[in-house]
């Protein structure tokens, strides 16, 4: 099963560049032309550090989460399943559904990080930016991070299959998991009171629980104990919602 999962990632991974290297270039450019003007405002707004994050933390976290988009708000092929004959080929392999979509996706995934997210880590340290982790606790966290983003991607997908609309289901996804995750703005620079609430919500233990512990490091703990718990209640919802969706992954929506 090792081996066979082996091939499942290659497969995936071969599939990413069949169009060629260059075909990901613009998917590149974009994170760029993105990460860029956040980082300019970043410095504008930073001063000197009244919100409770120096500049330093700003350019880390917001280099970081264009640097592991990817993994940060996990996104499989089950979002357009509709459109896609992926989910079919995962019923003819020998093994688990969920299984087969999660390495389906770490294939995939696999050409960005190390033709994107790699370069883009080594291109840090020459404009000043400090991508080190203040917390070793940032490994545990970036894993649960994962862990929590398939979940709530099966839980999306199990979404979309009741409502019947694809497409609006990965709308708001899109638009919820961007906003509250803190993958574009950090929880730090909201009010004390709107931060606290991001980072209770599931959400909150996406990209904000990691980023965090790479920029600041403080509250590992908590951080932690909070991905955990989000990872034991949406896990269990999303396998039981799965089983259930298993008739309508094959048939669709009607």
């Amino acid at each position: 099963m090792f081996s066979a999962s082996i091939q499942t990632i290659k497969t995936a991974a071969r599939r990413k560049i069949n169009d060629g290297i260059l075909s990901l270039l613009p998917d590149f450019l974009l994170r760029l032309f993105c990460m860029i003007p956040l980082l300019l405002i970043f410095r504008t707004l930073s001063g000197n550090g009244e919100n409770g994050i120096d500049l330093p933390q700003l350019q880390s976290y917001t280099w970081a989460s264009f640097l592991l988009r990817d993994w940060l708000n996990i996104q499989t092929f089950l979002s357009g399943w509709n459109n896609d004959t992926g989910l079919f080929k995962c019923f003819l392999r020998p093994m688990g559904l969920i299984r087969s979509v999660v390495l389906e996706t770490i294939g995939e995934q696999l050409p960005n990080l190390l033709l994107f997210s790699l370069p883009l880590a080594l291109l840090s340290y020459p404009f000043g930016v400090n991508l080190a982790p203040r917390s070793w606790l940032f490994f545990p966290s970036l894993l649960l991070c994962i862990l929590l983003g398939f979940a709530v991607d099966f839980l999306f997908a199990c979404l979309a299959l009741r409502l019947r609309v694809p497409w609006l289901c990965y709308v708001i996804r899109q638009a919820v998991s961007t906003v509250c995750s803190g993958s574009l703005i950090p929880f730090s620079l909201l009010p004390k009171g709107a931060a606290v609430f991001f980072r209770l919500q599931p959400f909150g233990s996406l990209a904000a629980a990691p980023l965090s512990l790479l920029s600041d490091g403080t509250n590992g703990g908590a951080i932690l104990l909070l991905q955990i718990f989000w990872n034991l209640c949406c896990w269990p919802l999303a396998l039981v919602l799965m089983r259930r969706m298993r008739e309508r992954l094959v048939w669709g929506c009607e």
